[in-house]
């Protein structure tokens, strides 16, 4: 029986161990109400400078421009793979993309970017991420099970663990290297661990299937994996254009941001087997490894003004649990 044919009972689980990536999401929960956002407006309105403004205001558009359009395709994984563990963490995944999405909603509200938000699909780079995140989310419904396999790992690659993040960067650089923002950097805090809960348990079915079916993973399938990435590198630098029209930062260079994503996609690769598809120059990245540190250390947290989302020290979530 593989991962693909339909569970005979709810228990046991025929891979107990995924439903860890469900309890890792649990143990974090927040909702949109979570945080208070009033000094960071006076901060963005204040105290950052009119290009800086720009890059915020840019940036939170197309994060929630992201969370608007996944949290349907893991809600909708179990009619693939019906297994009772893949549909709870699917339907817990995307109950957790649906705060995601409610609570940037509010943060552009509460930057008067409302408007804006409706208005993004007219341009043109947010026009070309929503073109290749269509495709892949309709994977769902893909013709066959190796087309779906391709759709599954062109979403966990693409869109769960790279498409957000040099946004989530942007922000987040605000607080670590001006004090500011600091709340909005609270829910990029809790945005980044827990999209990269699921984009490890994307790659946790992808190295299942991978097992089950080798003979798909050809090399027909590596070149069109390499050619998306391709692709979606192209788009996410158009978006960085765009987010950078006024000026850069001189905290957080825009080339730094496009080493992050080359190694956010190397990453991907080599977590389900492949080899790297880009060449990454470590020196730039220095100015990124704060977000890479802050998703994976228990943060400092002024209670004053953030609640945290810390996974204790007892619950807190590492890849290398899931097989202890």
């Amino acid at each position: 029986m593989s991962i693909f044919d339909k569970a005979e009972k709810v228990k046991p689980y025929t891979y107990p161990h995924l439903i860890k990536y469900a309890h890792a999401i649990h143990e974090s929960f927040w909702t949109p109400e979570h945080f208070t956002y009033d000094r960071d407006v006076n901060d963005f309105k204040t105290k950052l400078t009119e290009g800086e403004q720009d890059i915020v205001k840019k940036s939170m558009l197309a994060i929630g421009f992201i969370e608007n359009k996944v949290k349907t395709f893991y809600a909708r994984i179990d009619m693939r793979l019906p297994k009772t563990e893949v549909a709870i963490v699917g339907h817990t995944i995307a109950s957790n993309e649906a705060i995601h999405q409610m609570t940037y909603e509010k943060l552009l509200g509460l930057l008067g970017l409302d408007e804006e938000f409706e208005k993004l699909d007219s341009i043109p780079c947010m026009q070309g991420r929503a073109d290749y995140l269509g495709k892949y989310l309709k994977g769902v419904n893909s013709r066959s099970d190796k087309e779906f396999t391709k759709s599954l790992i062109l979403f966990t690659l693409l869109v769960e663990n790279v498409s957000l993040f040099s946004q989530l960067l942007i922000v987040s650089s605000f607080k670590k290297y001006k004090n500011l923002l600091s709340n909005f950097n609270a829910v990029i805090g809790a945005t980044s661990r827990e999209e990269d809960i699921h984009a490890k348990f994307g790659e946790d079915l992808i190295r299942i299937i991978r097992r089950e079916f080798p003979e798909w993973f050809d090399d027909e399938m590596e070149r069109k994996i390499r050619g998306n990435i391709n692709k979606a590198y192209k788009a996410e630098c158009e978006i960085l254009n765009w987010i950078f029209e006024k000026q850069e930062l001189n905290f957080l260079p825009k080339e730094s941001i496009q080493e992050y994503l080359k190694e956010r996609f190397n990453n991907s690769l080599n977590k389900i087997g492949y080899s790297n598809e880009f060449e990454v120059d470590s020196k730039l990245l220095e100015p990124t490894e704060f977000l890479e540190v802050q998703m994976r250390a228990s943060s400092s947290f002024d209670f004053f003004n953030e609640k945290s989302t810390e996974y204790s020290q007892n619950t807190a979530f590492d890849e290398e649990d899931l097989w202890n």
